[in-house]
């Protein structure tokens, strides 16, 4: 499923001032979760075109409060090699995503898998 091109996009907070740079396509849903589902998603526009994502979609109902964006905030100026970096977020029709970096890895499922068939 891709972001529909009519969709309403209001950039909240990015990683720079082009606000373009986060605007993104759905690739496909990796989980459902109480707080949105997630999706893989690939940047669409801007100097890291083609990056692979992964977007939080947080329904408006859970995301209304100025402290969720001052939170939003704070978290992207966190940085860490142990941790998954928040790169922004957009309001796209009365929902918060929420867009991280990737992580190019095995599932948990994966690894069980691959321990069972050395055994």
């Amino acid at each position: 499923m891709s972001r529909d091109p009519s969709a309403v996009i209001t950039p909240v907070y990015g990683t720079d001032t082009n606000t373009d740079s986060l605007n993104h396509e759905l690739l496909y849903e990796l989980w459902d979760a109480p707080l949105g589902n997630c999706w893989l998603a690939q940047l669409t526009s801007g100097r890291e075109g083609g990056r692979d994502v992964v977007v939080r979609r947080v329904p408006a109902d859970l995301c209304l409060s100025n402290d969720v964006l001052c939170a939003v905030d704070s978290a992207r100026s966190l940085s860490h090699h142990f941790l998954v970096k928040l790169l922004g977020a957009q309001r796209v029709e009365g929902e918060l995503r929420l867009i991280s970096e990737a992580l190019s890895c095995l599932s948990l499922r994966e690894l069980t898998r691959r321990l069972t068939q050395r055994e």
